[in-house]
């Protein structure tokens, strides 16, 4: 037997030849990575005390006993949105009236974390709100890996029963343990996660041509929904749960609900929701016409740097000053004496060429995505009237670097604005306005899905866009 000392301070049992990584797992240290155990995002990096050195926990056979340490890498779980841009009503209410009886909740589940709120219905106040991290991290960080594994009904039913009990944890929260009625719940999330809580398998987004069975509105019991993982449902009893239209396979609801609401397609004029995550999905649309797309690109962005300690954010403030300053040239190469072995940007945080190449890569797949759908759309960049960053990792983007490195277009400028969790926000809207969802349904029959695979535009562009 062999032994795995953790942070100095837990000690771990396990058998010569297992993976590092599916070890800690399994005694309750989670990672958030997003590149399925491929080595490529970093996430699950841990020293090695005994041979001072960083290593993938995913890739590391273990052959002998350890002493490691690693990082808190969890990230914020973004629950705020720009709630002026749509009249919606304000979120710094954290208490609940007496006066008020008719409660909802509105839901964004990612692939990552979970965002819950608690509305009045009656004058549309959040009443309470709560995050929690998605419990099915265990079975994959990433959309790919959750539907590898839920392919067989064995792992399919795992990861149901973990999504419903970390909903069920939040609503029991937020309703002081089951005392507050429910009139109905509306839940925004990707088509994999929305797939699995409505109970749709997942063999067709496995592969080509990869179709969807939730392409409209799902309204479920809430009773009949979560007795399936507790037995404490009477609070449920008459609650609708409302499942959100998906656009595409990698296209879903929480991207169409963010885009809707924030305005994307309600006039003449184009607007964009481009949402930075673990794919990169891209809404460009006006009131007549419209097309979507995802391009991946979290790895690269979510997993930067082996230590943790910084936000995946900061790999563009960093880059651009040493673009700037000349120690990484236009095709991303550094400059000697960093060639080697990386530029050190403090402690045990370097920027190598691994680290620039999967950057490039996650950039030029958004650069790309987003000039394919300007041509898709017969429009340019400048004809963009207001370009919405969506998501966590947008929230904290430096939209300047995020140009100058050659992500966005200049025309960007002036018109990008960070909106936070827009998902969030896109299921509060319709769960206080139920005549929203059939605007949200007709907005959605007006995009187009452009799969990027089989766009030589996109292969062009994405070649074009590997600079910075």
């Amino acid at each position: 037997m062999i032994e795995i000392h953790v942070n100095g301070s837990k000690t771990i049992y396990c058998n010569q030849g297992e993976l590092l990584f599916d070890v800690l797992v399994k005694n309750g240290i989670q990672f958030i990575g997003n590149c399925g155990g491929m080595g490529r995002c970093n996430a699950c990096t841990v020293y090695d005390e005994l041979h001072s050195v960083y290593i993938r926990s995913c890739k590391h056979e273990i052959t002998e006993n350890m002493q490691i340490s690693l990082h808190d890498k969890k990230p914020d779980i973004l629950n705020t949105y720009i709630s002026d841009m749509t009249g919606e009503a304000g979120t710094d209410s954290t208490h609940r009236a007496d006066d008020m009886k008719n409660y909802g909740i509105a839901i964004d589940v990612g692939t990552t974390t979970i965002a819950m709120e608690l509305i009045a219905l009656s004058c549309n106040q959040v009443c309470g709100s709560y995050q929690t991290y998605n419990s099915q991290i265990s079975h994959g960080a990433d959309v790919i890996s959750r539907i590898a594994y839920g392919i067989s009904d064995l792992g399919f039913q795992e990861l149901k029963k973990l999504v419903l009990l970390d909903l069920y944890k939040g609503m029991m929260a937020l309703t002081e343990q089951g005392k507050t009625s429910i009139e109905r719940i509306v839940i925004a999330g990707n088509t994999t996660m929305l797939s699995i809580i409505e109970g749709y398998t997942l063999e067709n987004l496995a592969g080509y041509p990869f179709t969807i069975k939730n392409r409209d509105v799902e309204v479920l019991n809430g009773a009949a929904l979560f007795c399936q993982v507790a037995d404490d449902v009477s609070f449920l009893a008459d609650t609708s749960v409302v499942c959100l239209p998906n656009v595409s396979a990698f296209v879903g609801a929480d991207v169409a609900a963010g885009a809707f609401v924030t305005g994307v397609g309600n006039d003449d004029s184009y607007k964009m929701l481009i949402d930075l995550g673990t794919n990169g999905e891209i809404i460009l649309a006006n009131h007549k016409k419209g097309y979507a797309t995802s391009c991946a690109c979290g790895p690269a962005f979510e997993g930067c740097f082996r230590s943790g300690s910084m936000q995946g954010t900061s790999l563009f403030d960093m880059l651009t000053i040493l673009r700037k300053r000349n120690v990484i040239d236009k095709q991303g190469i550094l400059a000697e004496p960093y060639f080697k072995n990386g530029y050190h940007a403090g402690r045990d945080m370097v920027i190598d060429m691994e680290l620039i190449q999967g950057f490039l890569l996650a950039k030029a797949a958004i650069g790309a995505g987003i000039t394919t759908l300007l041509k898709e759309c017969g429009i340019e960049s400048k004809d963009i009237s207001k370009i919405y960053i969506s998501g966590g990792f947008g929230f904290h983007l430096n939209i300047a670097n995020a140009i100058y490195l050659g992500m966005f277009p200049e025309s960007f400028r002036d018109k990008a604005v960070a909106s936070g969790n827009t998902s969030l926000l896109g299921a509060r809207s319709c769960l206080v306005d139920e005549e929203k969802i059939k605007a949200l349904n007709s907005f959605i029959d007006r995009i187009i899905p452009v799969n990027m695979g089989e766009n030589r535009d996109f292969d062009r562009n994405y070649i074009k866009d590997m600079q910075l």
